[in-house]
């Protein structure tokens, strides 16, 4: 009998969706008790018949189409396909450390009290520049200090990356929203917690995530997050935590730095300095991080991309928001 679903929305990942499918493959969980589900969107590149290939291989790896092209439909479909007490989500940039699905599972069920376990993620590059922007993506003083990323213990949290889920928590909970773009695992999560359910996190295992190629594919990833997060804000009824607002207040510094200037000389003065506290503390990181100029470089650049994509993304939401004068439920 299957134990665990791992469910994949996939759309143009002719680049990576292999590297996922072998770490999959690699992996010691006993394959007779696994199934795979990817649900792509009908990808325009070679990623169908890189997956047809491996469907024809492997029993347990299967391919669905998504014809709404939207990642939560494809994790709803899966949830309600799957004949299994467990089911994840994997993103197709991903690949999964040899032992997470057996460490997982052997978590959930040695633990009934527990909803939700997840590994550590490892963002990793391709190259030099996207070799930089996970660096940064790793860093604290990049991204904040959430557990899922540093690692630094096992225990109690309230989020993990390609989480495994007991899959009766979604009777409980419900599905994930299929309105969300991004944050629909956070928010998932979120909704988990609220109703009394636990997650934890495994730093005995790991998943690696690879990150954008270019500054400007980080820049519009992070605009996004910004944007759902404030709308996942309303719509849950959270405080802001300070490694959401930070962004925000570095971008209303920088408008008040430059209004400052033309009017009022002392304000201008304090703003800058703050600012450039800012700049000393990335350059810091940045020279902790890496030897060479260059990739100094593009560390520094990546802080500068996530903070003000991040920042910009979150009034933009802001501003949707009071347009609407409503969000969606």
């Amino acid at each position: 009998m299957k134990e665990l679903t791992v469910i994949i929305p996939c759309l143009n990942e002719e680049k990576f969706i292999e590297k996922t499918l072998k770490s999959i493959i690699n992996s010691d969980f006993d394959k007779d008790k696994l199934e795979v589900l990817i649900y792509d969107g009908n990808s325009e590149d070679r990623s169908t018949e890189i997956i047809k290939d491996y469907e024809e291989k492997f029993d347990y790896i299967n391919l669905r189409i998504n014809n709404e092209r939207i990642a939560p439909v494809a994790f709803n479909e899966g949830i309600k396909e799957a004949n299994t007490e467990f089911v994840m989500i994997l993103g197709a940039h991903s690949e999964v450390a040899t032992n997470y699905f057996t460490k997982c599972v052997d978590f959930l069920q040695n633990n009934k009290n527990y909803d939700v376990v997840g590994g550590v993620l490892k963002n990793k590059g391709v190259d030099k520049v996207s070799d930089s922007i996970a660096t940064a993506m790793s860093s604290p003083f990049g991204v904040g200090g959430a557990h899922f990323r540093t690692g630094r213990k096992s225990g109690d949290v309230d989020t993990v990356a390609f989480g495994v889920y007991r899959k009766s928590i979604f009777k409980k909970v419900g599905l994930f929203n299929e309105k969300l773009i991004r944050g629909q695992d956070g928010e998932m999560n979120f909704r988990i917690v609220k109703n009394d359910g636990k997650i934890y996190l495994l730093n005995t295992t790991y998943a690696e995530y690879y990150v954008r190629s270019s500054f400007k594919k980080l820049f519009k990833q992070y605009f996004q997050y910004g944007y759902w997060k404030f709308k996942l804000n309303v719509i849950n009824k959270t405080f802001i935590s300070l490694r959401q607002i930070v962004p925000s207040l570095f971008i209303l510094l920088i408008l008040l730095t430059i209004i400052s200037g033309f009017y009022f000389k002392s304000v201008f003065i304090l703003c800058l300095s703050f600012i450039i506290l800012y700049f000393i503390l990335g350059i810091y990181q940045s020279l902790r991080l890496a030897a060479s100029l260059i990739t100094r470089f593009h560390i520094l650049l990546s802080f500068i991309v996530l903070h003000i994509s991040y920042g910009l993304g979150y009034f933009a939401g802001l501003g949707a928001v009071l347009l609407n004068k409503r969000v969606f439920k």
